[in-house]
């Protein structure tokens, strides 16, 4: 009688043999199963047993080893290890099906395996039976876990046949070798071409944007766009190209995104995002996203003197005065520089001895710091700050001459213009003469020729000058000295016309004024005045003067003065109903209000609303 759990399944005797054979195993042996039974797993037998499997030749079909027979009249015996299996030509041509049905074989001897454990063993007691699954269960694993080593060992034994053949079968292998290597290599080539290409991609993009070739950048960045789907360092890149070429909109829209206000995102994109506010800081509308700068700057990446000076001003507004001389310390340690920022935010709060240590330790480190980059504008600028702070004026102008000297940089001659000009303040709240103080704007404007605030101090100088002839003809002769030189610039040309209109001659103020819109008619202040004169001459040239006003007003619509110039001139062509509503604009931050009043009621009366006009001619009277 058969036992209940025996398996129906009928297997090919020879098909076992063959399993085994190939992994050199007998399922059932007597030697294996007293194996089972005792749990007689020595470590040598293992260590025997481990060689013997990876030792065992690769099979692939009964017909691939010349020795092999499949009648079963012979006795099925394969070559052992150690005898000769073939040339190296008929080994080398099999070895690609042997590493193919290698593992197909070892498979197959674990599927009969566990198939037949009931059949072979149901003449086993419980114990023993589970014991000797136990033990064919460990075997095949280590016969899984030797499988990788049995590859390699087969391959290096085929090689290994190289040296031991003959040398002449080389040179029949050798092309189909080649050919084999060629084909791998296509093979290869064609999986990793994408990836190849798009590493190239992102080199160029990354080389174009360090040299600033923003739209070659974007070009290599669309191509690689269409290949993948970015990461986020990859869209942040995206996004500033997109800011570089012009589409501001799509690059905010990536860094929305990469930054959200609801949760963590790429540090670098809530940098960006935190210096972008705080520029906007002092505004009502920054005032508003307080509690947006804060989430990012908590999330930005970096310790930057930008993000530093970000989370300063932040705790400025806020009024965490405490918090914000920590932040500027602590990154000082770092960046000895930023003394001088913590020197200002220790004298806003009124701690003088605090400042005063900073502004040592600020001057300390520019001088350091300029000892190995003597020709940073922006340092020398700031020990020069630092130095005049300490009252030590000439140091100062020193560290300035010699910041020309080296590096004859626009910043520095814009900063050694305005140490002259605060000289110059100082030397007229201190009661000096003219003559002095205009000795001083002479070396402002020596520095910087086309510095517009070194003409309106000379102009500030005419002006309080009074009836002092001496002290006006000398500021007109310097002026004019400077027109007919080789640094005349158009404010140049507008102080003189505005000290030549005060002394009555309308004509060659105009002409000035004429020359200093031809060399940069961007300027403002020469639109307006040459229009404010064109409209009050004889005769007066009311169209270029109506010109000039409106493209002022367009450039900056919110100005009191042009928008009183346009107004002005458009009640001189008798067209009062639209000259109100630049009055009225004019009228709030104009800084003589009585005279705008004085328009408004002489346009509404024009108009025949005497009401308003006779407002308007009431607060005319009242002094400001």
């Amino acid at each position: 009688m058969s036992d209940p759990h025996q398996n129906n399944q009928k297997i090919n005797p020879k098909a076992i043999e063959r399993l085994e054979d190939d992994w050199d195993y007998d399922i059932d042996s007597p030697e294996t199963e007293g194996d089972y039974r005792r749990f007689n797993f020595s470590f040598k037998g293992l260590s025997d047993f481990v060689f013997r499997v990876i030792r065992t030749p690769l099979r692939t079909t009964s017909n691939d080893i010349p020795n092999y027979s499949s009648d079963e009249d012979d006795n099925d015996e394969y070559l052992s290890p150690d005898e000769p299996q073939g040339t190296f030509f008929q080994q080398l041509i099999s070895l690609p099906g042997k590493l193919i049905f290698s593992p197909l074989s070892l498979l197959g001897l674990f599927y009969v395996s566990w198939l037949h454990t009931d059949e072979l063993d149901h003449d086993l007691s419980k114990k023993e039976r589970s014991s000797k699954l136990f033990g064919r269960m460990l075997i095949l694993l280590v016969l899984i876990l030797l499988f990788p080593f049995r590859l390699l060992f087969a391959v290096l034994s085929v090689l290994a046949g190289f040296f031991d053949g003959r040398k002449t079968e080389a040179l029949f292998i050798l092309p189909s070798f080649l050919m084999v290597s060629l084909f791998s290599y296509v093979i290869f080539y064609q999986l990793t071409r994408t990836e190849r290409i798009q590493q190239r991609y992102q080199f160029y993009a990354v080389e174009a944007m360090k040299e600033n070739d923003f739209s070659r950048a974007k070009t290599f960045f669309e191509r690689l766009k269409l290949m993948k789907d970015f990461e986020p360092n990859e869209q942040y890149q995206w996004a500033t190209i997109l800011n570089q070429t012009g589409e501001s909109d799509r690059a905010e829209q990536i860094i929305n995104f990469l930054a959200p206000e609801e949760s963590v995102g790429f540090p670098p994109a809530h940098t960006l995002k935190a210096l972008s506010l705080a520029r906007v800081l002092n505004t009502a509308e920054g005032r508003k996203q307080l509690a947006s700068l804060h989430w990012h700057l908590q999330n930005a990446d970096g310790n930057s003197d930008d993000l530093t000076q970000a989370w300063v001003n932040y705790y400025l507004v806020v009024e965490e005065w405490e918090l914000a001389a920590e932040k500027l310390e602590i990154a000082a340690e770092n960046n000895p520089l930023l003394y001088e920022a913590l020197h200002r935010l220790y004298l806003a709060q009124g701690k003088k001895a605090e400042s005063e240590f900073a502004l040592k330790k600020a001057d300390k480190a520019f001088q350091g710091y300029l000892k190995e980059n003597p020709i940073n504008p922006k340092a020398r600028i700031g020990w020069a700050w630092v130095a005049t702070n300490m009252k030590d004026f000439a140091k100062a102008e020193k560290i300035l001459l010699q910041g020309k000297r080296i590096n004859n940089d626009p910043s520095i001659n814009r900063a050694l213009s305005d140490f002259y000009i605060l000289q110059q303040i100082r030397a007229q709240q201190n009661g000096a003469d003219l003559s002095q103080q205009l000795q001083l704007l002479n070396q402002a404007q020596k520095a910087d020729p086309s510095y517009a605030r070194v003409y309106s101090s000379m102009m500030e100088i005419f002006v309080r000058g009074g009836r002092d002839e001496e002290s006006r003809a000398k500021i007109r002769k310097k002026l004019q000295q400077v027109v007919a030189s080789e640094q005349s610039s158009p404010m140049a040309h507008f102080a003189l016309s505005n000290i030549i209109f005060q002394d009555g001659d309308q004509k060659t103020a105009i002409f000035h004024l004429e020359q200093a819109y031809q060399m940069d008619n961007s300027l403002i202040s020469v639109m307006n005045n040459l229009a404010w004169m064109l409209a009050h001459s004889e005769p007066p040239d009311f169209d270029r003067a109506l010109e000039l006003a409106t493209a002022a007003v367009n450039r900056v619509p919110k100005d009191a003065r042009c928008r009183d110039t346009l107004g002005t001139i458009l009640m001189k062509l008798g067209r009062n109903k639209e000259a109100i509503s630049h009055l009225e604009i004019a009228l709030k931050g104009a800084a003589n209000k009585q005279a705008v009043h004085q328009k408004l009621s002489a346009t509404y009366k024009s108009l025949g609303m005497d009401e308003l006009s006779q407002i308007h001619a009431k607060a005319s009277l009242i002094p400001e």
